[in-house]
């Protein structure tokens, strides 16, 4: 799927936000609420994200891998993300699930995707 040429801009939105999903462990309630104020460096000196969890309201602290930071930086200058602050031009759940259903028939993906988008299940 990261490797897939996407030209749908909607569809190309959808798989990076699954796709920094998978490399960070976090739900979309996590995600859609997510800014720029949760990133921070740690005290190893590389970038992470301390948000806490939405249904345990837990700390997380998550190391922002490379790919996913790229993936952030990719829409900072996004329309949506500048209007709202947030990390990420984050549709509804509803949408987001809908059109990664077509996402994964495009990258001939077999496998149900979880709906709360921690990568794949069943």
């Amino acid at each position: 799927m990261q490797e897939k040429v996407i030209l749908t801009d909607r569809l190309s939105i959808v798989r990076d936000i699954f796709l920094f999903s998978c490399y960070t462990g976090l739900s979309y309630s996590v995600l859609v609420k997510l800014t720029g104020k949760e990133l921070a460096i740690g005290i190893d000196g590389e970038k992470w994200i301390f948000t806490s969890r939405t249904k345990t309201g837990t700390d997380s602290r998550i190391p922002l891998l490379p790919i996913a930071h790229s993936l952030v930086l990719k829409y900072k200058d996004h329309p949506k993300v500048m209007v709202t602050g947030k990390l990420f031009p984050v549709l509804t759940n509803q949408k987001m699930n809908s059109y990664l259903k077509e996402l994964a028939d495009i990258c001939q993906i077999n496998k149900e995707l979880v709906p709360n988008f921690l990568c794949f299940a069943k």
